[in-house]
């Protein structure tokens, strides 16, 4: 199933205005995180996940998040107190959900009648079973669509490494502006105790196209 995208964005914007004498401004946001979590219930209870298992106790109750458990989030936490468990208290900031989609198998048929438009590359990194990409396109009057899909093996082929592809479809939109945004792919499940490497490749008006290859004990 095609996913659709939403763009949100976040913007955090600071001016500051002065003379010679510098001043120490406190916006109240202290030592704050930014990272990408899961939604997750644990004891029937919605709770951010971070990539490495520990699991933020808000200090609010974030009942809204019942209904998109299993989503990815973009959030910004400060962590309260001096705990270093697998349970940590925090106070959530802000949060927003972002793209998130399962990988699966494609033959190499299939890929060749996808679109391959280019998208603007800014990070890219393997974690909590999922492979994240922080990107930019440009929009205008289109929705885009970008997923990601593993290729099939091929008979004789490496069977240690796991290929995947990122598609971005732009359906013909015209020049606009730029979006930016993040996608989660869950690849977990694709992750068999042979595997040792994954492979994407994926077309960027900036890097060109490419093939980032993961090494998984460095990088799970």
């Amino acid at each position: 199933m095609i996913k659709k995208i939403g763009w949100i964005g976040w913007f955090f914007c600071i001016f500051l205005f002065g003379g010679c004498e510098k001043e120490s401004v406190d916006y109240g946001l202290g030592d704050f995180r930014v990272d990408l979590v899961t939604c997750q219930m644990v004891d029937g209870v919605p709770s951010f996940v971070l990539d490495n298992g520990i699991r933020l106790i808000p200090e609010q109750t974030l009942s809204e998040l019942s209904q998109h458990v299993g989503s990815r989030f973009l959030v910004n936490y400060v962590f309260c107190g001096d705990d270093v468990g697998q349970e940590r208290e925090a106070t959530v900031h802000s949060f927003s959900r972002i793209l998130t989609d399962t990988v699966r198998y494609c033959t190499s048929e299939e890929l060749k009648r996808m679109a391959d438009d280019p998208i603007g590359l800014i990070s890219l990194w393997c974690s909590g079973g999922y492979m994240n990409v922080r990107f930019k396109i440009e929009v205008n009057q289109q929705i885009h669509a970008l997923q990601m899909f593993a290729r099939e093996p091929e008979e004789g082929g490496n069977t240690d490494t796991l290929q995947l592809e990122l598609r971005h479809n732009g359906y013909f939109d015209v020049p606009g502006y730029y979006s930016a945004g993040y996608g989660s792919f869950y690849i977990g499940h694709l992750l068999s105790e042979n595997i040792r490497m994954v492979r994407l490749r994926l077309s960027s008006f900036n890097y060109g196209t490419k093939d980032i290859v993961f090494n998984l004990n460095q990088n799970q």
